[in-house]
């Protein structure tokens, strides 16, 4: 997606009183605005700590090993371990884009359906399973009445049926539906589902109040069902996959229209301009330069540099200037070489 260039917008900075009287006595006896002052003076200090700049670049560079589980984890916020606890991200497999609507938690998945864990690029709703995906279907559609489960009277747990699959569904303040226990209906026996999901919660809540001081004042305790930690950090693992996918797909669609025509080419990223500019110069180096304007966190700068083909991680390099124009002062620019083989073989290839 390009964007056409906007007049640069002014943005005003918060200092302290005593900062803003340094700055104004300064302004004064240099001869020069505030604004050309503050400009200045970043510039300079910037200068002066560029090396640094790059130093923690290249360290964050150096996590990111051109894999995508490593890049998956820094979106994330998470370590490799706690990814692989999750099961992780094959390697192999091709970037797509999903959505997702009702999912099971893990302890569900493992041990009530007894299905593995798929990698991170599959949401876990989208696992073929009969009770998912009727789960999914009727809390996708509105108007569908749902059944609460009379026996369990702690949480708010739904009805799932289909065919002899029973299972139990506790939907989140952020309307998001859990399938959070299942299991097979036998009518009249104390092994049907519900019957004993609520013989369960019951033997739950003894065993909770014996160990606590204060009772449980239900008949039955069935929070250990609910979503736990695993659940939330492979959920953002699922929604860092989503973002590196979408943010890959937005940076090789840059570097390829700059490859053919030469010229910058700017998209927007969580409220952050990007703009990606590479020069080819006819048998020699192809130079690359890419500016950002926006707050923006130093991992995800580091995610877009790594995902520009042909270029060398440790030679990223904070610069002054893009190709034909010197930075803005609320842009940071970054440049490196880019290999030109590998810029023919990524042009080669379909978008």
């Amino acid at each position: 997606m390009t964007m056409a260039e906007q007049a640069p917008r002014q943005i005003a900075i918060k200092v302290s009183p005593e900062g803003d009287e340094l700055i104004t006595t300064g302004a004064h006896f240099l001869q020069m605005s505030k604004k050309d002052l503050v400009e200045a003076a970043v510039a300079f200090y910037l200068n002066a700590r560029r090396e640094e700049m790059h130093d923690k670049m290249r360290a964050l560079l150096k996590q990111l090993d051109g894999s995508r589980a490593a890049q998956i984890a820094l979106l994330a916020g998470v370590t490799r371990e706690e990814l692989d606890a999750v099961s992780g991200v094959n390697e192999d497999e091709e970037d797509d884009l999903r959505m997702e609507k009702a999912r099971p938690t893990l302890r569900c998945l493992r041990h009530d359906l007894a299905q593995e864990i798929p990698p991170a690029r599959i949401p876990l709703d989208e696992i073929d399973h009969p009770l998912l995906v009727k789960a999914t279907e009727r809390f996708a559609d509105d108007q569908v009445s749902h059944e609460r489960i009379a026996a369990v009277d702690d949480e708010v747990l739904l009805k799932v049926k289909v065919q002899r699959w029973r299972g139990a569904a506790w939907v989140e303040d952020s309307n998001l539906p859990w399938l959070v226990a299942a299991g097979h209906r036998q009518e009249g026996s104390p092994d049907d589902f519900y019957a004993a999901l609520a013989a369960r919660g019951r033997t739950a809540r003894r065993r909770y109040n014996a160990e606590h001081p204060s009772a449980h004042d239900h008949k039955t305790y069935t929070e250990d069902l609910l979503p736990r930690r695993e659940d939330r950090l492979r959920w953002g693992i699922e929604a860092a996959a989503r973002a590196r996918r979408k943010l890959k797909a937005s940076v090789h669609t840059l570097v390829r229209q700059s490859l053919l025509d030469g010229h910058e080419h700017a998209a927007i990223f969580d409220g952050a301009v990007v703009g990606i500019h590479i020069v080819a110069d006819e048998g020699h180096e192809t130079y690359v330069a890419i500016r950002i304007i926006g707050s923006v966190p130093q991992d995800l700068v580091g995610a877009i540099l790594v995902l520009i083909p042909g270029c060398d991680h440790g030679g990223w390099m904070y610069d002054y200037a893009m190709p034909e124009r010197f930075a803005a002062s609320d842009e940071q620019v970054w440049s490196n070489i880019m290999d030109p083989a590998v810029a023919a073989k990524f042009l080669s290839q379909e978008e």
